[in-house]
This record gives structure tokens, C-alpha cells and sequence, in this order.
């Protein structure tokens, strides 16, 4: 993204800090918002019947809890800090001041996600035929 947008875009972005083991969400959760990873680490894992199964880890830099932003469904995983994090969180109610206010930049978001949720899709199906 352009970085008038990408200002423009900072604020509607609430900062949250997170210590170590704190859950950013849980699965199941009811949470319309996706979080831009600032600072730390944060693990993706899914409940399985033997415990949680991490699916992913990620750094500084990554976006992740998108897929309740865009389809507004209870979440899928849960996100937990592996140490002290920070997060920008953009929730339902600010994309939609975004979707009124600067519609161009809701189309830039949307194409940054599906971009995102692409390359994540391919991944997960790559996985996916190495197990079968």
C-alpha cells in the first residue's frame, strides 16, 4: 500500500500490548477484528482432541485474524503471544467508517487480504497433499 494510505489508514488503529500467553482471541470467539503484528511473536493453533496444534507462528510484520473481519464468523483458531506483543487492531466498526470515508483505500485493503488469504490458501493446500 501507498504510504498516504497507509497513514491515512493508522487512525482508525487501536494499539494493544500483550504480555506472554495472553490470547489475542480464542477459537470460537465471536471477534470482527484482524490485527497487524507490531512487536513479538504470536501463534496460530487449532483445538484438536489430543490439545491445541499450532498452525502457524508469526513475526513482526504479519497480519492475521482477517478471515472474522471479512466473513463474520466465529473464529476459526486462536491467537496467542509467545512473548510480550504489540498489535494494531482494526475492528468491524472502524472498516466501516473506512468503507464511508475513503472507499479507495477500503478497495486497497481488500486487495492487500485477498492477496494475503491467497498465499495462505496455497500454502495450507500444499501441506495439505503432502499428508494424503
Amino acid at each position: 500500500m501507498p504510504w498516504p494510505a497507509i497513514d491515512t489508514l493508522s487512525g482508525y488503529l487501536v494499539r494493544r500490548t500483550l504480555p506472554t500467553s495472553e490470547a489475542v482471541f480464542r477459537e470460537g470467539d465471536t471477534g470482527l477484528f484482524l490485527c497487524v503484528l507490531v512487536e513479538g511473536t504470536v501463534e496460530i493453533s487449532k483445538a484438536t482432541p489430543g490439545g491445541p496444534r499450532p498452525l502457524a507462528r508469526f513475526a513482526a510484520g504479519k497480519t492475521f485474524g482477517e478471515q472474522a473481519l471479512l466473513d463474520g464468523q466465529p473464529r476459526s483458531a486462536t491467537a496467542t503471544a509467545m512473548e510480550p506483543s504489540v498489535v494494531l487492531v482494526l475492528d468491524s466498526q472502524r472498516f466501516g467508517e473506512i468503507e464511508l470515508r475513503h472507499p479507495r483505500l477500503v478497495i486497497s485493503i481488500l486487495r492487500v487480504l485477498a492477496r494475503m488469504l491467497s498465499d495462505r490458501l496455497r500454502l495450507t493446500s500444499g501441506k495439505l497433499i503432502e499428508t494424503l
